[in-house]
């Protein structure tokens, strides 16, 4: 039995489809930032991590196969301030995805030459970083301001982002899992039909949203080639959160080999 951490938003459905019937395989689903400690301490065997966790451990490996990404615009990692962007001093942070927090500061820092103040209270703050779902069903109201973080970095770098991939410790022996990830997400985008049907008003996502959202704004596929944007990406992203003090190290990629 291979076990499988996941995450619970709609941009994870396409990736797991059918995986759930697996004999095989069980699927745990948690929080973006329970997962790493959920890896690091045997709970499970390959995990969905945020990708600024690959620089948190240090036998961590990248499964390909598939991911969570953007090219530009992707509505679930938004900024809400009440201020001018530029003018923002204190700002509450979503701690659900240690990723979108450490973009949020890059951004903040080289486009707009600020570092506000990032706290766990809603109270007294200019903005708010929200992730996920609620960013969809439950955003913040009374904040003039938005700012979209992968449309910002994708203007800033001119290269697209990736939240998230799986991920597995040094050594670990996952069989063809890497293969059946990929089939999963391929076969997760030909039903994203049946999984706005399943998904979208238990989430109370409105259907059209969710289906532009799945089919258009993430970017589910990912490619590790050397010379590949996404992977481009990826290591400058480590490079400028390592720069900025969020990680205390910037190892090399390591993909995962059977």
């Amino acid at each position: 039995m291979i076990r499988i951490g996941c995450v619970s938003y709609l941009n994870t459905t396409p990736l797991v489809w059918g995986l759930e019937r697996a004999a095989d395989l069980q699927l745990i689903y948690a929080v973006p930032a329970h997962l790493l400690a959920m890896l690091e301490s045997g709970a499970c065997d390959v995990a969905l991590l945020p990708i600024i966790d690959y620089q948190r451990a240090g036998d961590l490996v990248i499964v390909p196969g598939s991911c969570i990404g953007a090219y530009g615009h992707v509505h679930t990692v938004r900024l809400f301030s009440k201020i001018p962007i530029g003018q923002i001093r204190r700002l509450y942070a979503d701690v659900e995805s240690h990723t979108s927090v450490g973009l949020c500061r890059v951004i903040l820092k080289h486009a707009y030459g600020i570092e506000p103040e990032f706290v766990q209270d809603t109270a007294a703050v200019d903005a708010q970083l929200l992730i996920g779902d609620k960013v969809v069903v439950n955003a913040p109201v009374g904040y003039e301001h938005q700012l979209d973080l992968a449309e910002a970095w994708k203007s800033w770098t001119g290269l697209p982002f990736v939240f998230a991939t799986w991920m597995a410790r040094e050594g670990a022996k996952l069989s063809d899992l890497p293969q059946r990830l990929e089939i999963a997400m391929r076969e997760g985008l030909v039903n994203v039909d049946a999984i706005v049907a399943r998904e979208a008003a238990a989430r109370s996502w409105p259907p059209d949203i969710a289906k532009d959202y799945l089919l258009r704004l993430l970017k589910l596929q990912l490619d590790l080639r050397p010379d590949s944007p996404q992977r481009q990406a990826i290591e400058l992203f480590h490079r400028l959160v390592h720069q900025a003090g969020v990680t205390g190290q910037c190892r090399p990629l390591k993909v995962y080999r059977p």
